[in-house]
């Protein structure tokens, strides 16, 4: 019976973490994905911050503070800490009970 019970921990954290993880790498590569051209264009409007037109100084402020979120945005969807906290935690109480049922047979039919 533990053999079950640690099969469906480690299920229950496979279900729990792969679909997190998938996710933080789309969230990744998607955030990469914005980020190019927009650099480009930054990179296109710095060198002449000085002389650019009212209209290109408004762009290049709203870049940079969208460039700027962009960066700070998080990536990591998977806390692991919360993660493995909750699943122990609900793992917990079957895994003690399990573990007494098993010690009281021993001890009574020895």
């Amino acid at each position: 019976m533990a053999g079950k019970e640690s099969e469906a921990s480690i299920s229950t954290a496979i279900i729990v973490i792969a679909p997190r993880q998938l996710m933080t790498t789309i969230v990744r590569k998607a955030k990469e994905r914005e980020l190019g051209p927009m650099q480009d264009r930054l990179n296109a409007l710095w060198p002449r911050a000085l002389a650019l037109s009212p209209a290109e100084s408004d762009e290049l402020r709203r870049l940079e503070d969208i460039h700027a979120k962009l960066l700070g945005a998080p990536e990591d969807l998977l806390n692991v800490g919360r993660i493995v906290g909750r699943i122990g935690a609900a793992l917990f109480l079957p895994a003690l009970t399990t573990l007494i049922s098993l010690t009281l047979q021993r001890s009574l039919f020895r």
